[in-house]
């Protein structure tokens, strides 16, 4: 991470010390200190090195010479590393600089240094993983500071070699707890290097010592898990065993190793264990499986689904919905018709989740011969799922059961086409049954806003507001306001104009409430041209409203608040666009308070605004 940074940061440091006539060669992240093609760039950071410069610019020559530096700079950084406050600097630099001189240099300093600047260079022969080190190492392991134990150990697990195993090994029986928790973190990251360079045996063996040392539990569990997943199928005992630990930290380990143990011998393992452990691992031990394959777990699924502890089955349920396919549709709809509700809603939306047009086609299959608690099922199901199943759903609609009435025409909102939304609408003005009404109406506001041509839905809905009862007539208005658009807003505004009272009522009420600064002229000529009081100052309010709450140009928002000072008439009406020129202080805003200042009772509104202004530096 150190190299990467330097790397980033490289251009801004070298820069100065280049001419016309150095060319660097390409550097990449893997090779940041690529050979120059001169030794320019180097001499004059060594000089810095060797010069009593400030530590600060010192510090920076070992930046750039993680980058420039040869073996060259090796004995002027190597004199810097006993420096408590550049050793970190020169070991950055020592780090990236190649060759055996670098490693020779750390091992000399990993004999003499002590404290933090010996951890420091321990670590970085760590980074370099110089296994000629090994020794000094190994006997630093005994170092009365916690810290270079520590070090010593994590170096050796980086050089991962099996040299470094046996020594790691030996330090796991160290009565030394501090030694011992030091190799047992080592001997995990040492058993991944084994294992990248093919000494598979050496790594497992290394893992299995842990696990029987006397180490933290996060580091039995770390080579708990890399023992498992080295052996593939021949770590199955040992899976299992983490199944049965009364441990939840092991129990939890066997979990999260299911996912991402090889296919094979696993499945049938954990068919057994389901039969053998309590409920609620049970449950937990489905939801793993049905993180696998799908086509080994899923007849096992299906069957816990079926019968069993309740917990158990709901595990199961859930995990069909998820990897589940045409073949669980009939157990899944048996659960729904169940009498118990957790279980029959679950599998409710197991049925929803199922992947697969097969599933669908089962779906409508079925309703030809359903009972009814079954056809309540289907639709709800043909809804959720969006099924276009238009000629069935029709149909029910007429159907003599209330249940199966209300749930088709909740399918008909969730998958109508805007071809047949006129259908959806006349059945919500004139339902096969009164007690539909309501329902008929969610599922038309369902299919309303879902449209994929809100005009076009909006101009079908206002068509049929002009044929409908007032009340009828209120209602289509809602549904008409969430569409939203011109067609919308158009329709709106000439209710708002009708003779009939309960219209007016509507359709100011959804105006005064309208996201979006259109409705500004609408509302303005309701305003000026209502003759009922109250529906007036909806329109105003509405128009104030929309000044308050959207963006605009500052010429357009002095424009309407002038307005509005010229159509409000009640006190209270003219404060709130007082109270909006307040929100948006500026000089044109000055300018219309002087107008207000002549208007009874907003006397001071020059003031406010000034004093705004002033507030916020204006």
């Amino acid at each position: 991470m150190r190299n990467f940074w330097f790397l980033m940061v490289s251009v801004f440091i070298v820069a100065p010390f280049a001419s016309e006539n150095i060319v660097v060669a390409q550097t990449g992240a893997g090779n940041a200190n690529a050979t120059l093609e001169t030794t320019d760039l180097e001499a004059p950071l060594v000089a810095i090195l060797r010069s009593n410069a400030a530590e600060a610019e010192i510090a920076i020559a070992c930046k750039n010479l993680a980058i420039v530096g040869t073996a060259k700079a090796v004995p002027d950084l190597a004199k810097l590393l006993p420096n408590p406050r550049l050793n970190s600097w020169a070991l950055i630099a020592l780090e990236a600089i190649p060759g055996s001189q670098v490693d020779e240099t750390l091992r000399q300093a990993a004999t003499s240094l002590s404290g933090r600047e010996l951890v420091g260079v321990i670590n970085s022969i760590g980074v370099r993983r110089d296994a000629g080190a090994l020794q000094i190492l190994s006997n630093r392991m005994s170092d009365s500071d916690t810290e270079v134990v520590t070090a010593a150990a994590n170096a050796m697990g980086r050089i991962g070699n099996l040299d470094a195993a046996t020594i790691l090994r030996q330090a796991l029986q160290s009565p030394d707890k501090s030694v011992r928790f030091g190799a047992a973190e080592a001997c995990i990251v040492c058993s991944e290097q084994l294992a990248v360079a093919g000494q598979k045996t050496a790594a497992m063996e290394l893992l299995d010592d842990v696990r029987r040392a006397d180490v933290p539990k996060q580091r039995m569990v770390e080579a708990t898990r890399g023992a498992i997943v080295l052996r593939g199928n021949e770590g199955l005992p040992i899976l299992l065993d983490t199944l049965r630990s009364n441990d939840k930290t092991i129990f939890q380990l066997g979990l999260q190793t299911i996912r991402e143990f090889p296919s094979g011998q696993l499945e049938q393992a954990l068919v057994g264990e389901l039969s053998q452990t309590t409920p609620q691992r049970a449950a937990l031990l489905i939801q793993a499986m049905s993180d696998r394959s799908a086509d080994l777990i899923l007849p096992t699924l299906i069957a816990a689904a079926q019968k069993g502890d309740t917990i158990v089955r709901a595990s199961a349920i859930e995990s069909l919905g998820r990897i589940g396919n045409d073949s669980c549709v009939d157990v899944l709809l048996t659960i729904v018709e169940e009498n118990n509700p957790e279980l029959s809603a679950l599998a409710l939306d197991s049925l929803a989740g199922l992947t697969g047009e097969a599933v669908n086609t089962q779906l409508v299959q079925r309703l030809e011969s359903a009972s009814v608690e079954r056809q309540v099922a289907l639709f709800q199901l043909i809804g959720r799922r969006r099924i276009p199943a238009m000629t069935e759903i029709e149909s029910a609609t007429k159907h003599a059961n209330g249940k199966v009435r209300a749930a088709a025409i909740y399918a008909a909102g969730e998958t109508v086409a805007l071809d047949r939304l006129s259908w959806l609408i006349n059945l919500a003005i004139s339902p096969n049954q009164a007690e539909d009404q309501p329902t008929a109406f969610q599922a038309l506001k369902a299919a309303s806003v879902r449209m994929p041509d809100a005009e076009a839905c909006a101009q079908e809905i206002a068509v049929a507001v002009q044929r409908s009862s007032p009340a009828t007539a209120s209602s289509l208005l809602e549904i008409i306001s969430n569409v939203g658009g011109a067609t919308a807003l158009k329709a709106l505004g000439k209710a708002a104009k009708s003779e009939e009272s309960q219209l007016q009522d509507t359709a100011t009420r959804l105006l005064g409430t309208w996201n979006s600064i259109d409705a500004a002229p609408v509302l303005l000529d309701l305003a000026k041209s209502l003759e009922q009081e109250k529906f007036r100052v909806r329109a105003i309010r509405g128009y104030i409203g929309l000044v308050r709450k959207f963006n605009m140009p500052e010429e357009q928002r002095i424009s309407m608040c002038r307005t509005a000072l010229e159509t409000a008439q009640r006190p209270a009406d003219l404060q709130l666009v007082v109270e909006v020129m307040k929100l948006y202080p500026s000089a044109g805003m000055l300018e219309l308070a002087a107008v207000a200042d002549k208007m009874e009772g907003l006397e001071n509104t020059s003031a406010e605004i000034r004093k705004r202004m002033e507030s916020k530096g204006k």
